[in-house]
C-alpha cells in the first residue's frame, strides 16, 4: 500500500510535513516582490525580505515563529500560511518548551529565556538515575568519549532500555534552547 500523504504519529510524518511546509514557503515566497531563503547552518530557519524590509522565520514542524521589520510583513506571511493550513496565533511568551522574557532598559532590548518546566520534567522521567550529589560542571574538563570496538555488553543494554537516547535527546533540545555551555557535553554523549 502507498501513502500519498503522511498520517500524524508515524515516525515519518514530521518529516514528510516539514519538506511540503518548506516548499511552500519557498515557492510562495519567492514571488509578488517576496525574496526567501532557507539558512545553511540551520534549516528551520528563513530569511524573507520584500521593500528592503527583513524577517526571520524559525521552522519546528507545524510551529513558527517570526520576528520582522515590518508589521504589515508578518501579517502577510501569517495570511498566506493560514490559506494553506489552517493557523492559529498564540502569544510569543513560550514556544516549544522556551519561556520567554523580553525587557527594555535605556534603548536596550534584552530576552530571558528558560526552560523550567522542561527541565523539571527531563528531571522526574529521570528521577532514579539522577545522581545525590550536586555537580557544578556539565562534564569533567577534557573528558572525551567514544565507542568500543567491543561487542555491546549487558550493561550497555540495560543503559538504552532505561532510555538513554531519550535522555540525550532531551538534554539536547535543552542545550541548543537556553544551555548552550552543555553542548560539547551533550555532543561526547551523542557519540556514544
Amino acid at each position: 500500500m502507498i501513502l500519498h500523504r503522511s498520517l500524524y504519529g508515524l515516525p515519518n510524518a514530521g518529516r514528510q510535513f516539514t519538506q511540503k511546509r518548506d516548499k511552500f514557503i519557498l515557492e510562495e515566497f519567492n514571488k509578488d516582490g517576496w525574496s526567501c531563503k532557507r539558512c545553511i547552518m540551520d534549516p528551520c530557519m528563513f530569511h524573507l525580505s520584500k521593500d528592503d524590509k527583513r524577517t526571520w522565520m524559525l521552522c519546528y514542524v507545524d510551529d513558527l515563529d517570526c520576528a520582522s521589520e515590518c508589521k504589515e510583513h508578518l501579517e502577510e506571511i501569517y495570511k498566506t500560511m493560514d490559506k494553506a493550513w489552517k493557523c492559529k496565533e498564540v502569544p510569543g511568551t513560550f514556544m516549544l518548551g522556551v519561556k520567554r522574557t523580553r525587557s527594555e532598559a535605556n534603548g536596550t532590548r534584552t530576552m530571558h529565556m528558560t526552560m523550567a518546566a522542561y527541565i523539571e520534567g527531563m528531571y522526574n522521567a529521570f528521577l532514579s538515575h539522577v545522581p545525590k550529589k550536586t555537580l557544578h560542571t556539565p562534564c569533567e574538563p577534557n573528558i572525551l568519549l567514544h565507542l568500543s570496538k567491543d561487542e555491546i555488553s549487558e550493561e550497555n543494554r540495560q543503559v538504552l532500555k532505561r532510555g538513554y537516547q531519550s535522555a540525550v535527546g532531551m538534554l539536547l533540545w535543552a542545550s541548543r534552547g537556553v544551555y548552550p555551555q552543555s553542548l560539547y557535553t551533550v555532543q561526547q554523549l551523542k557519540k556514544v
